[in-house]
């Protein structure tokens, strides 16, 4: 079955505690197979005024994922697309960083992408 799209939705409180679900795992992780099309990881955030996504990293990438993933920030902050070709087997952990623009506070919030 070719791999689509995984909705995740990444909910941070206002005391900058954070919960995903969603993804393939429902956990907010997204397991994939490689040569299976592209898996596109579209993330929604849901969270108090002010508090935006700004950025995605990768980290503790594992097999040749690493030159495959990237991210765009969508909807002035209030969700990101991470783009999977799906293409190599590996893993990677994703972070999405997201501000509280009435103090500049971040949250790392963190699952992962795997590319069986």
């Amino acid at each position: 079955m070719p791999n689509g799209p995984n909705n995740v939705n990444l909910t941070v409180d206002s005391s900058y505690g954070y919960q995903y679900s969603g993804g393939t795992e429902g956990n907010g992780d997204v397991h994939s197979i490689a040569g299976q099309g592209q898996a596109p990881v579209l993330i929604t955030l849901h969270a108090p005024t002010g508090f935006n996504i700004v950025s995605v990293d990768f980290r503790d990438l594992i097999g040749h994922i690493a030159d495959t993933l990237s991210y765009r920030v969508t909807g002035n902050g209030g969700s990101a697309r991470i783009d999977n070709p799906c293409t190599a087997k590996g893993e990677a952990k994703y972070t999405v960083n997201v501000v509280d623009s009435s103090n500049g506070r971040t949250v790392a919030c963190d699952p992962k992408i795997v590319n069986t």
